[in-house]
């Protein structure tokens, strides 16, 4: 395990700037998902499921969060429950298991979870279309979204 105050992640930051550099511009987001991957493994393999399975159920709530379908509600409720559940357990729990909070701090969970929120969030008020595919990035000419695996 490293956090960003322990000197096993001065080479990997390393590492990951001099890959930075070498990677060509369009596949950099898969150099920052994989270095990300790595960081969360290292911290706690059991919070990198949560977090991914997270973001695999607000992708797909997004999907059918859309303005247009009839069920949108409960796809909303149930995507901003999977984005924001994790960060309110982890987070309180600490109250009753102490050091748990101390776990996850390096994590970076509230920012995360919170982009998560706000990608469905605007999905449902129809400011962005959702990203349609789980495993490929797509962008759209001015989106500025960012939601994961969305163009800058």
């Amino acid at each position: 395990m490293f956090s960003v105050t322990s000197l096993g992640f001065l080479p990997f930051m390393a590492l990951f700037v001099c890959l930075w550099y070498r990677v060509p511009q369009p596949s950099r987001w898969k150099l920052v998902l994989a270095a990300n991957a790595v960081f969360c493994l290292s911290i706690d393999i059991g919070a990198f499921f949560a977090v991914a399975l997270a973001t695999a159920v607000v992708w797909q709530a997004a999907q059918y969060a859309q303005p247009e379908q009839p069920s949108r509600r409960g796809w909303l409720a149930l995507g901003l429950a999977a984005a924001l559940l994790p960060l309110l357990v982890l987070k309180y729990s600490g109250m009753l298991v102490p050091g748990l909070r101390d776990l996850y701090k390096p994590f970076g969970l509230a920012y995360y979870s919170l982009q998560l929120a706000g990608y469905l969030l605007d999905v449902w008020h129809g400011r962005t279309a959702p990203t349609p595919s789980f495993t490929r990035r797509h962008s759209s000419p001015g989106d500025t979204s960012s939601a994961p695996g969305r163009d800058e």
